[in-house]
């Protein structure tokens, strides 16, 4: 668990990103990570991530993750809302698993 993700600067390695869905985190989330692959590219270091967020195609980052001259972006899942669900880390404990 990091506690300020752009404060962050790993040497490579694979990681997920699941920020709070906040439109401004996430697009500084975004442009954060942007800005590490770039500079690890030129050092020929691999490093990778796997981001999760909502599909809300009317915020700036939606774009900068579909934007096909983003080469950063290797593959996109897109789960239809009612496809998925969030279970509680206290599902053991309740009577209905989904929050």
């Amino acid at each position: 668990k990091v506690e300020n993700f752009m404060q962050v600067f790993p040497d490579g390695g694979s990681f997920e990103a699941n920020p709070p869905f906040i439109p401004k985190i996430m697009g500084e989330m975004i442009s954060c990570i942007e800005r590490l692959l770039m500079a690890r590219e030129t050092v020929n270091i691999g490093l990778s991530f796997s981001v999760i967020l909502p599909g809300w195609q009317e915020q700036a980052y939606w774009n900068k993750l579909t934007n096909e001259k983003n080469s950063f972006v290797k593959a996109r899942v897109l789960i239809a809302a009612s496809d998925h669900g969030f279970v509680s880390g206290a599902q053991h404990q309740r009577k209905d698993r989904f929050v």
